[in-house]
């Protein structure tokens, strides 16, 4: 990620209206699915809205962000909320990620390179799931941001899935309860 990208995150977190925010909804309509034990893994997680989700759960939940700042707001959240989350710092477009495997591994709203694709099937553990969220080419007849470039493209998820050998459990593409045009699916190895 440029440094630009992170001085961007930096300034946003830093700001005293940023708020770690409610669950992504899409998690919880499919709760029934996803682990209630192990390891979860949030990816580019934020303020840890889902990972602190992911602690009440039961789960040993790591949260991955490439803002400092935005994780030890994360961690101080948790701990006033009496959990436990690991925060590491790390930057997904040029980082590995932690040793799984992972029962969960989940990313919202960042949109993923067929290379991390991969990166996360192999960091599953046998059973476990992957669930993904994010706005597609659809979404900007409706709203400005996230830009073109950083939007799913039609069919670029199915074949990323297909190239890291996950296969879909549960796959919805439509306009959500906020009014965003999303992907949303859950998966698992294939």
């Amino acid at each position: 990620m440029s440094r630009e990208d992170l001085e961007k995150w930096e300034a946003r977190y830093a700001a005293d209206d940023a708020s770690v925010g409610e669950v992504d909804p899409f998690l919880l309509e499919i709760e029934a699915l996803l682990p209630r034990t192990g390891r979860a893994l949030d990816l580019a997680g934020g303020l840890g809205r889902n990972a602190m989700h992911f602690a009440e759960r039961g789960l040993e939940t790591t949260l991955l962000d490439i803002s400092p700042r935005g994780l030890l707001r994360a961690e101080n959240e948790a701990k006033a909320r009496g959990l436990s989350i690991k925060v590491v710092a790390l930057d997904l477009e040029s980082d590995s990620l932690p040793k799984g495997p992972f029962d969960l591994v989940v990313c919202t709203w960042f949109l993923l390179a067929p290379a991390q694709w991969q990166a996360i099937a192999g960091s599953l553990s046998p059973e476990g799931r992957m669930v993904y969220v994010h706005p597609t080419v659809e979404n900007i007849t409706r709203h400005a941001h996230p830009g073109r470039r950083f939007l799913c493209e039609p069919g670029k998820i199915e074949a990323a899935l297909a190239r890291a050998g996950l296969e879909a459990i549960r796959f919805d593409c439509g306009w959500d309860a906020a009014g965003h045009h999303t992907a949303r699916l859950v998966a698992r190895l294939g």
